[in-house]
């Protein structure tokens, strides 16, 4: 046993931590398909514009802050694992859910915990930082008269303070993410912003060889082929071993 005891405040910290990062990781997977040399799926070229609509501004912090958040995940979710003698999923989401059902029942003094309120803390304060907006607020993009919105998490609308144009949160996030789902891109390209349910980095070689292995459906657009976020970042969820089983 560990020295180490988690006082109760610390703790509550810890599971609220846990809760905040399924949003958090949405906010993200938006945030790191973000990038003026690949486009969406409705038009399969290269289309260099400042219109948001078409084309969005690539943030490369994104892809380290997810990579760190499942890295924490997947380490901890193991030693969990461990303690309680329960296989442990290998997606992030599932990895966080499972650290969120188990860990009220492990005592304060565990090796499970050491570690684990300082690595929570400084992966999602850089997950924060990384989309730029408070951690009580999300994002829902811009209005059309081009004002950025943010708004409460359990928020239904939100109002813009310039225009007055009032937005359906919920439907203008869903919105997001699936236009971040169709964006497109080179093997090279999607796997500067990926990593694998592990948490490591996704190289240009495993995509290709996805495609090589009927797993991605490729788009030749000029001398490249492109492919969609999408089904990139499903594949990166499984399991390395999944990968070997279905080739």
């Amino acid at each position: 046993m560990s020295t180490e005891h988690l006082a109760s405040e610390r703790r509550a910290a810890v599971m609220a931590a846990l809760e905040s990062i399924p949003t958090l990781l949405v906010e993200l997977d938006i945030t790191l398909s973000r990038t003026d040399v690949i486009t969406s799926a409705g038009s399969l070229g290269y289309v260099r514009t400042p219109r948001a609509e078409q084309v969005l501004p690539f943030n490369s912090g994104a892809a380290k802050a997810r990579r760190d958040i499942a890295g924490v995940l997947t380490t901890y979710a193991a030693k969990v694992s461990a303690a309680i003698a329960q296989r442990a999923p290998v997606t992030t989401i599932e990895q966080c859910r499972f650290l969120i059902r188990h860990l009220p029942s492990i005592f304060d003094d565990s090796d499970v915990f050491v570690g684990l309120d300082a690595s929570l803390s400084r992966v999602t304060r850089l997950g924060y930082r990384t989309i730029d907006r408070p951690e009580s607020r999300v994002g829902v993009g811009n209005c059309e008269c081009g004002r950025g919105l943010s708004a409460r998490p359990d928020a239904d609308l939100v109002r813009c303070e310039d225009c007055g144009t009032v937005v359906a949160v919920r439907r203008r996030r869903r919105e997001m993410l699936d236009q971040a789902y169709e964006v497109m891109g080179t093997a090279a390209q999607l796997a500067r912003l990926l990593s694998d349910g592990a948490g490591d980095r996704i190289s240009a070689d495993r995509i290709r060889q996805w495609a090589r292995r009927g797993k991605l459906t490729g788009h030749v657009v000029g001398n490249d082929t492109v492919y969609r976020l999408g089904d990139v970042i499903e594949l990166c969820a499984l399991p390395q071993g999944s990968y070997r089983r279905s080739a």
